[in-house]
């Protein structure tokens, strides 16, 4: 599987944080659609994808929920 940095964009550049701060662009494999760094949200969370156990997506949804959960925890 390749990484953000790997996928090229419509300017024949790398997918990626910019010389300019662009946000990182995430490619779901199972739509084949990218997705910018802020927004990143799985398409159909609740449907099987074949790709989910590598899926950079998932991984940062997942991470965004733990922080939230540590963030509830120790705000208690």
């Amino acid at each position: 599987m390749t990484t953000p940095a790997d996928q090229e964009n419509e300017d024949g550049g790398t997918a990626g944080e910019t010389a300019e701060g662009e946000n990182v662009r995430y490619l779901c494999m199972k739509y084949n659609r990218y997705q910018e760094g802020d927004q990143l949200a799985c398409q159909d969370p609740g449907l099987y994808c074949k790709f989910r156990p590598a899926c950079l997506i998932h991984f940062k949804e997942k991470d965004a929920r733990q922080e939230q959960r540590r963030a509830d925890a120790s705000g208690r």
